[in-house]
């Protein structure tokens, strides 16, 4: 799973570094009852939400954060950047 985790955060700076223009990248991480919870941010070019092509990254992330029955919830608008709030289930032992 930690293999895993690694390449979702890899490719969502990755997708910053390629197509944000951002100045700014933020990245949180905590566990909390059960499940570890990334959110991360950057104050980019954004994007419409609705009128974005599937690309490899983005559908890179989904699939990766599906295979470890996480969830994945993102937003974004043109000139204000995205947001990604990402939700994994972890071992207790890691609280």
């Amino acid at each position: 799973m930690a293999i895993q985790i690694f390449r979702i955060v890899q490719a969502l700076l990755n997708n910053s570094a390629q197509h944000s223009k951002a100045e700014k990248i933020e990245a949180f991480f905590r566990i909390e009852h059960g499940f570890l919870k990334i959110n991360f941010s950057d104050n980019g070019v954004g994007f419409n939400i609705d009128s974005i092509s599937h690309g490899m990254g983005l559908e890179n992330i989904k699939n990766r954060v599906r295979l470890i029955k996480g969830e994945l919830e993102f937003s974004s608008m043109i000139g204000n950047g995205v947001n990604y709030k990402i939700t994994i289930p972890v071992d207790k032992k890691f609280e």
